[in-house]
């Protein structure tokens, strides 16, 4: 593998909020592996960057990340979702670099009792990176 297959390792975790009125807030973003970046592989951001994103209603953000060159680690990381001071999620994402499986899970969302719809569009389980893993959150009506 090259240099540059490290930061091919990329997991690009796209928000898309549906609610009207609520906006959603990426929060206690943390990498065990790899780098948060903006835009380019080569401009890298520290994680209280991704703390700052704000989804606004009827829009979409991302938390991009890859893996470091040079390190065959690639990426492994968490985040939570909020709407105000409710949790609606949190979001776990693995895209190991000596892989042939990826990974990324859901935590502390229950779809029978939270006030909130979410869907997971499909990812790429492997081999290859994790790419992107589309989110789509809405509010449900009560």
């Amino acid at each position: 593998m090259s240099e540059t297959d490290d930061i091919a390792q990329i997991a690009n975790i796209r928000v898309h909020n549906r609610m009207r009125n609520n906006s959603i807030s990426f929060e206690n973003a943390k990498l065990e592996w790899g780098k948060f970046y903006l835009g380019d592989e080569s401009h890298e951001i520290p994680a209280s960057d991704i703390d700052k994103i704000v989804v606004s209603p009827g829009s979409m953000e991302i938390a991009q990340s890859c893996g470091r060159k040079s390190t065959s680690t690639g990426v492994e990381g968490t985040m939570d979702l909020y709407d105000g001071k409710t949790k609606i999620c949190s979001l776990y994402w693995e895209s190991p670099y000596f892989s042939t499986s990826n990974s990324f899970k859901t935590t502390g969302y229950d779809p029978v009792s939270s006030p909130y719809a979410m869907t997971v569009e499909p990812w790429n389980h492997g081999p290859g990176a994790l790419g992107d893993v589309n989110i789509t959150i809405a509010l449900m009506a009560t």
